[in-house]
């Protein structure tokens, strides 16, 4: 499934935004592929670490800027990290048939892209506004 993913006019968060859409495509493409396990774990590890830091970097610019929506955005990426990582387990431990895992991806990619375009784009206009973007 291709997602576009419209930049929010904030360049280091449109930066991680692209590599992390990137990590999940991949991790698809090599669990279609059937890529051995070692290789899926590193991209697992990998593409966790990166949302992980992406969110955290966020959450920072949230507390400089004094964002009003800081704690409904900060739930959020808790909610985007659980799935991310219920569907990394899923993935490791071969709890779905390749097929259903696709499907996940697929849905996992929706939410980000989701939370991107509402969440992250109310930020980064509240950063302009700020004069920090």
């Amino acid at each position: 499934m291709a997602v576009h993913l419209a930049p929010i006019g904030i360049a280091t968060l449109d930066e991680q935004h692209l590599e992390m859409g990137g990590m999940l495509r991949a991790f698809q493409i090599a669990i279609i592929r059937g890529c051995p396990a070692a290789e899926i774990r590193a991209m697992v590890e990998s593409s966790l670490a990166a949302l992980c830091a992406h969110c955290r970097h966020e959450e920072a610019l949230m507390e400089k800027s004094a964002y009003p929506e800081a704690a409904a955005h900060r739930l959020d990426h808790e909610r985007l990290v659980l799935a991310a990582a219920a569907y990394s387990e899923d993935v490791l431990h071969h709890r779905q048939p390749t097929e259903v895992l696709n499907e996940h991806g697929d849905l996992l990619r929706s939410i980000f892209v989701a939370h991107m375009d509402r969440d992250d784009r109310a930020l980064a206009q509240h950063l302009v506004r700020m004069g920090l973007g």
